[in-house]
């Protein structure tokens, strides 16, 4: 019961702070939409909570919405940290090919935190790299030059025995843009000696850099770092972070109540249980009656997000796809076989959330 009043007061605080939202044409998903979220570490480890993907799932019940998650902790505009071991130009084109790979028509884009760490100093290179990547997701016909491009470090990241040919570039459709802010620096949430005033001015930089950038492509903007108190301390009915930035469970249920009444799209009467312990070691308890259908739901995509990582972000990469090839490239045939248990994991996904939406009125 606590957990429970826990989730609905989180909610409920979270909407108020985006209250000024509810006046914007909301976003709402399409049928058959492909939506993907793609940025840092904070869009990665949502497969361990999931409570926004279960949100717009149970909203958009019945319309054949599907998503993929393809986050990766500390990611930036310019993927360096995608490149495993090669250059930041191997990143970038690993981030434009997993975009290609899952043909978004929504994409749901997380940056801003790694970037603004370089400060005042770095806004006018991020906002270059911003521009840039978004040229790459509104213009299909660039995706060739990044999914077929030769390795810039062929020692590390090509095996010298490797002759297989380019992926094949898959037609897409020019996706519509959702940009997110990063959220603020949680002062009160961490320990004297990590706290750092003049980031949470860095983030504002940042964030209004973002606003301005989605003002003139026309996509839609939403704003997190005020959601999260703007730098100043806000109204909390829990902890929402385990160091002041990486969000636990309460942090990931706040974030998505504010993303999803940030769209547009009000509040519902969410019951989804609170999550004790951290990261790597989540208990999952027996729901309370009145939360079951929409934790089958949170539980079912978990499922389907795991398997979906493990398809595109192999533990064994470098000896499946990279320089050791030759050793165990063969076993590669086995990726594609993940792709049936994530169609009938959707298959499952799209029956709870019709009995999750009937049970809320949605």
């Amino acid at each position: 019961m606590i957990k429970l009043l826990c989730s609905l007061l989180l909610v409920v605080a979270a909407c108020s702070f985006v209250a000024c939202s509810a006046d914007q044409a909301p976003f709402e998903l399409k049928p058959n939409d492909r939506v993907v979220f793609v940025g840092d570490g904070l869009v990665e480890r949502d497969i361990a909570y999931n409570y926004l993907e279960s949100m717009l799932t149970v909203r958009s019940h019945g319309k054949g919405v599907t998503f993929r998650n393809a986050g990766w902790s500390g990611d930036t505009v310019w993927g360096e940290s995608r490149a495993v071991f090669g250059q930041q130009k191997d990143g970038y084109n690993s981030l434009i090919k997993i975009i290609n790979e899952t043909r978004p028509t929504v994409i749901f884009l997380f940056y801003g935190m790694n970037e603004s760490f370089a400060g005042p100093a770095g806004l006018a290179h991020f906002e270059e790299g911003y521009n840039a990547l978004l040229d790459n997701v509104l213009n299909p016909a660039k995706d060739a030059e990044h999914v077929g491009a030769p390795p810039a470090q062929s020692t590390n990241r090509k095996d010298p025995k490797d002759t297989a040919k380019a992926p094949p570039v898959l037609p897409r459709e020019v996706p519509r843009i959702v940009m997110v802010s990063p959220i603020a620096f949680q002062t009160d949430e961490t320990t004297t000696l990590a706290h750092n005033l003049k980031q949470n001015d860095n983030l504002k930089l940042y964030t209004e850099a973002i606003q301005k950038i989605a003002e003139k492509r026309g996509a839609k903007f939403l704003d997190m770092f005020t959601l999260f108190g703007a730098g100043k301390p806000i109204h909390k009915a829990a902890k929402l972070t385990t160091d002041g930035v990486h969000l636990n469970s309460a942090g990931y249920l706040f974030y998505a109540a504010g993303i999803e009444k940030a769209l547009g799209l009000g509040s519902a009467a969410w019951k989804f249980v609170v999550d004790s312990g951290d990261y790597n070691a989540i208990p999952r308890t027996t729901p309370p009656a009145d939360s079951v259908a929409l934790e089958k739901v949170r539980d079912l995509i978990e499922a389907k997000n795991v398997q979906f990582f493990n398809k595109w972000r192999p533990q064994n990469d470098t000896y499946l796809f990279l320089f050791r090839k030759h050793e165990q490239g063969r076993n590669a045939k086995e990726i594609p076989e993940f792709d049936p248990f994530i169609a009938a994991k959707e298959t499952e996904i799209a029956k709870a959330a019709d009995d999750a939406a009937k049970s809320l009125g949605l």
